[in-house]
Parts: C-alpha cells; sequence; structure tokens
C-alpha cells in the first residue's frame, strides 16, 4: 500500500502520526518496534511541532507585515500620481525639468479639427427590413477611411416621396463613427422608398456640405 502521508500539509501530517506514535508508544512490541524506537520518533514529533509553531508564527507577523506594507504602497502611489500630475500642470514647466525627474515630455497642444471640406456617399446593401450604408469620401471613393479629423457622417432620411432638398424634410438617425452604419425599418414601411443624406461632422462639431441624395426600397 502506498504511503500518502507525504502528501499531506504539515499539521495532518504531525497529526497522522502522532494517532500512530501514541499507540505505539503505549505497547511497541504489537507493532514490531521497540521502546526505544518510539521513543525516539515522539521526540521527533515534539521538536517537529515546536519549529511548525515557531513557523507559524513568523508567517502570521509576515502576512501582517506584507499587509501592512501594501497598505502604506496604495497611499504613497496615490500622492506620488497626484503630485506629478500636479507638476505637469504647471503652464512654464519645461519639458527638461520633467526628463530630470522621471517625468514623460509634454506633447504640443492638439491642432485643431480641420472643417468638412467634402461630402460622403453612401453604397447601400439591402436586407429584410434593414439598410447597411457603406459611406466613403466621395474626393477618395476608392478608401473606406474617413477624412481626417472627421468624427464622422451624420445621417438623416426621408421615408417616401420625392428627394429631399435638405434635412428638413428629414429626420435624424445618427452619427455614425465607423463604416458601415445599419438602420433598421418598420415593418409596415415594407416596400417604400427612403433617402438619405449624409454630411461630414468635424471633431470639433463643424458640419460639412450634405451629399446627394441616394434612395433605397425597404425590402419586407
Amino acid at each position: 500500500m502506498a504511503d500518502k502521508i507525504s502528501a499531506l500539509s504539515d499539521r495532518e501530517m504531525l497529526a497522522e502520526l502522532r494517532v500512530y506514535n501514541n499507540a505505539a508508544s503505549a505497547a511497541p512490541e504489537n507493532y514490531n518496534l521497540t521502546a526505544h524506537e518510539a521513543e525516539n520518533l515522539k521526540t521527533r514529533l515534539d521538536e517537529f511541532e515546536a519549529e511548525l509553531d515557531a513557523w507559524d508564527q513568523i508567517r502570521t507577523q509576515y502576512d501582517a507585515q506584507l499587509e501592512a506594507k501594501n497598505a502604506i504602497r496604495e497611499t504613497v502611489l496615490g500622492l506620488g500620481r497626484a503630485q506629478r500630475r500636479q507638476t505637469r500642470s504647471k503652464a512654464d514647466i519645461s519639458n527638461e525639468t520633467l526628463a530630470t525627474v522621471g517625468l514623460a515630455p509634454r506633447k504640443g497642444s492638439r491642432s485643431p479639427s480641420p472643417d468638412p471640406t467634402s461630402v460622403p456617399f453612401a453604397l447601400i446593401e439591402y436586407g429584410k427590413l434593414r439598410h447597411t450604408l457603406n459611406f466613403r469620401d466621395k474626393e477618395t471613393p476608392g478608401r473606406s477611411r474617413k477624412p481626417a479629423g472627421m468624427l464622422g457622417a451624420e445621417i438623416w432620411l426621408k421615408l417616401g416621396g420625392e428627394p429631399p432638398v435638405d434635412n428638413r424634410e428629414c429626420r435624424f438617425v445618427t452619427v455614425s463613427t465607423a463604416t458601415p452604419a445599419i438602420v433598421i425599418h418598420d415593418g409596415a414601411d415594407a416596400g417604400k422608398t427612403v433617402w438619405y443624406l449624409l454630411r461630414w461632422v468635424s471633431r470639433n462639431g463643424r458640419k460639412g456640405d450634405w451629399s446627394d441624395p441616394v434612395g433605397a426600397t425597404i425590402n419586407g
């Protein structure tokens, strides 16, 4: 039978061997031992238990010290971060001064977003009661990226009738920051024509000219 006590924890092993040794010490001949052999194991068990108690005490102190260290670390980290941010916020501090204390240089102020100078157009994919608008810039039709500095495409629609002249005939749908944009329609509008108008919106809120209206049938 395999000896399993080596897989036990320290305390479990101690308890297991105490049971055995107590019985063997009371009647060593029943366990094929001499009294001296049984007493020798008892002595070693007592020594091991003393060392184990000492270790547990050290470990308890270690855990408490570790917790205290981690707590003060969080305090120091919070103060350090706050003061470093405060230093970086000083208007006239130089990048050279920041570098001497390990702080990254400040970048120059961001350039204002350009105003829209072109218009988007949409290629429409049809689904059941839905349109997928793949929009691109009219000046770069081969690229799916929006122009630099643009937040996205503002999308409006008009349901039925003639193509709209501007957005006063339409309702707002969304500002899509990435192509494609998906528009879901009601089942009651199946078979109707919907007209879409798009325009670029810059990151600073400036809006460009309207695209030509593009019409699509709502599939039911």
